[in-house]
């Protein structure tokens, strides 16, 4: 743990500690209900963030904005939108713990904060931290009832307000699950290679039996599988959720971005054409590509389509590697 940031959580738990050993009662009642809003937010989003996008964490996040923490909840969530979620889509290097951790305290930190609010704050940069690292929601709580004072712990886990939060987890991955299993079409349109590429996979993985469909599944790489599974049919990703262990799909669902979706966010400027064409073919397409290899070992189905050469003819490819 980045040593600027233990210094500030054992100063901010001496300062609510001295509070919660007061004879304040209402403060006491305060204090405890502040914080554990606070750690009830951050899992609400996470389990938002995980299971869908940043875009609807962000529509979820006006709901709290009543909150004493939202403040400085939306100040984070910002900075981790931009540092590690944009970044992530347009391919830029990862950023690490260590810098990310600095860029949070040297942001956030305020000797003027209210030593609640400073406590909260800090549980938000672990809670992002845990975030980035695609920590289990389990493995975050349990993290964060180790950073805030034993009497707040206790009363939080006494209310249940955890079990509450695997349930809304649990209803998340599967609306997640379903969400992304409907639709007959494609990510992709035109009648360019790409297309014919990804129409061939979505085809192959309608007439794969459950047998082949999982020896696909165990034989793709984890990436692979998820670049395939942005481009191809709701349908297709159904058939492939339901050959797959539940906690697999769990967790692939919380990495698929429907190429579609980063398409129209083009039209929104958020990306720009050189952008999108750029992840579908470094990202996308050589994924594709490598699937299409797999099945074609596991089912024997040749790959057919048209390209165009340099003379605008039709010339019919038929390939077993692409």
């Amino acid at each position: 743990m980045n040593d600027a940031f233990y210094l500030e959580l054992r100063k901010a738990n001496n300062e609510v500690n001295a509070i919660l050993n007061g004879n304040n009662i209402e403060e006491k009642i305060r204090i405890i209900s502040l914080i554990e809003d606070c750690i009830d937010m951050l899992q609400t989003i996470s389990i938002i963030v995980t299971q869908d996008t940043f875009l609807d964490a962000e529509i979820k996040l006006g709901e709290y904005e009543s909150n004493p923490g939202h403040k400085d909840f939306s100040m984070l969530f910002d900075m981790y939108i931009e540092q590690v979620e944009i970044k992530s889509i347009r391919g830029a290097e990862e950023i690490d713990d260590a810098r990310l951790m600095d860029l949070f305290l040297f942001k956030c930190i305020s000797s003027e904060r209210e030593p609640a609010l400073q406590l909260s704050l800090l549980i938000f940069i672990m809670g992002f931290m845990s975030i980035k690292n695609k920590e289990t929601l389990l493995f975050r709580h349990e993290r964060m009832m180790s950073m805030i004072p034993d009497q707040i712990t206790y009363d939080y886990l006494k209310n249940k307000r955890f079990s509450a939060l695997k349930d809304f987890e649990i209803e998340r991955i599967s609306d997640r699950i379903m969400s992304l299993s409907y639709g007959s079409e494609i990510s992709l349109s035109g009648d360019d290679e790409g297309f014919s590429l990804v129409r061939f996979v979505d085809e192959t993985i309608e007439e794969m039996t459950k047998g082949e469909s999982q020896k696909l599944i165990k034989l793709l790489s984890e990436d692979d599988l998820v670049n395939t599974m942005d481009v191809i049919s709701g349908e297709s990703r159904k058939k492939l959720f339901d050959n797959m262990e539940y906690e697999y799909a769990a967790w692939i669902s919380n990495k698929i971005m429907i190429f579609a979706v980063i398409s129209d966010a083009q039209e929104s400027s958020i990306f720009s054409k050189s952008e999108v064409d750029g992840d579908l073919n470094n990202r996308i397409l050589p994924s594709v590509r490598r699937a299409i290899e797999t099945m074609i070992t596991i089912s024997g189905k040749r790959l057919k389509f048209k390209r165009r050469d340099d003379n605008e003819r039709d010339q019919k490819r038929v390939t077993g590697t692409c």
